[in-house]
């Protein structure tokens, strides 16, 4: 644990501390769960064995205004910039776009590690004529409408490859090109899925 959480948990009472131990020891299982299960694809792709894909789906989407936010960021740090803002603009607070169309999401532009940096841009999507929405220090941008390849994750894989890669592979097969600007688009809180549950969707845009 590093040091600075380990101060945080000394401080707390007895019952905070233990959940708090209990929270990061479960955030350790899923992050080796995912790598074993990467290292299990490599492994399965070195051997020339064939790997289980997510199905992909496409759909329609139309043209939105959006608010959004970016940030250089190494993927241990997405969790700190992202959950704060999903939970303010996740939230009745904001007037959206109804349905899924209306789901914050984060968009990558650059592939990112533990090791190094890339710039992840959050997203949300607002109405225009649901009253005044003044935030200055957020970007008001426009999302064309277009087609989004996309598939759906589980939390047991949330912090594999699996996703990019069925979207790679399927873009592939079908000689399609697309943005390879991923969007993630979470469809509930990770903290409260079980392991089976859908817990993001991953999308591109399709040329």
């Amino acid at each position: 644990m590093p040091l600075p959480r380990i101060r945080t948990v000394l401080g707390l009472p007895p019952d905070a501390a233990a959940a708090e131990v209990r929270v990061y020891w479960d955030e350790q299982e899923r992050e080796w769960r995912a790598k074993r299960e990467l290292a299990g694809f490599f492994l399965d792709r070195l051997a020339g064995k064939e790997t289980p894909m997510y199905d992909v789906s496409v759909r329609e989407m139309p043209a939105r205004t959006l608010l959004t936010t970016s940030e250089h960021l190494t993927a241990d740090r997405i969790g700190e910039f992202a959950a704060p803002l999903f939970a303010f603009f996740g939230g009745p607070a904001i007037p959206r776009p109804k349905g899924s169309v209306g789901r914050p999401f984060l968009r990558y532009h650059g592939e990112i590690s533990n090791d190094s940096d890339g710039l992840v841009e959050f997203c949300c999507p607002i109405d225009p004529e649901g009253g005044d929405i003044t935030f200055p220090e957020m970007t008001l941008s426009t999302d064309d409408a277009g087609r989004e390849a996309y598939v759906t994750v589980p939390k047991a894989n949330m912090m594999t490859a699996l996703g990019a890669e069925s979207l790679h592979r399927w873009l592939t097969d079908r000689d399609l090109q697309a943005d390879w600007k991923p969007r993630q688009i979470f469809l509930c809180d990770p903290g409260a899925a079980g392991l089976d549950d859908p817990v993001f969707e991953l999308a591109v845009r399709l040329r």
